[in-house]
């Protein structure tokens, strides 16, 4: 070979290796992501104590399609659903219609800075919801475990500032019950 021809040579081997790095990069994502896919979803979505893992949260950020596979996820197991907008009352007691419940948000009398969210399922022969959802426009999804129903009606104590009563009193947020 001429000295043309291996300087030639050399350089398609290393735009060749260099091709080689960027594919094997798009092949194998960081570890933490490679493994978050629908069967994590479908975990998160259906456990009421499962947390949402970092890894999971990082993978709905950057894959704009796992994240449109939470929300239909979401809309087919949930039992009962509020749309975005559908908030009733601008009052400082704020409640929600969705279809089979309604959600209030009360303010303790004994202690003003939590908020008692009482909700009420209205068809009292199906299975009471077990898990909150509420979702607002670019906002990460909160979850909450709910407690038993006692004769249709589910009840938690929040801090008025916590994200989940900030979320419910959003009219652009949209809950879901599961």
């Amino acid at each position: 070979m001429t000295r043309d021809q291996r300087d030639a040579a050399r350089q398609a081997f290393e735009a060749l290796s260099t091709l080689d790095d960027l594919a094997a990069d798009v092949r194998r994502p960081d570890a933490d992501e490679r493994h978050a896919g629908f069967s994590d979803l479908y975990a998160y979505v259906t456990d009421p104590q499962r947390p949402m893992s970092q890894v999971l949260e990082r993978a709905l950020s950057t894959r704009p399609s796992l994240a449109m596979d939470l929300q239909r996820l979401l809309r087919k197991r949930a039992s009962h659903h509020s749309p975005r907008l559908a908030a009733a009352s601008s009052g400082p007691e704020p409640s929600r219609r969705g279809t089979g419940f309604t959600i209030s948000l009360r303010t303790s009398r004994a202690e003003p800075a939590q908020v008692y969210v009482v909700i009420d399922v209205l068809d009292l022969s199906s299975q009471p919801p077990r898990t909150l959802f509420v979702s607002q426009p670019d906002v990460r999804l909160i979850k909450h475990a709910l407690p038993g129903a006692e004769g249709g009606t589910i009840q938690l104590l929040a801090d008025a500032e916590s994200e989940l009563i900030q979320a419910l009193r959003d009219p652009e947020s949209e809950v879901f019950l599961s």
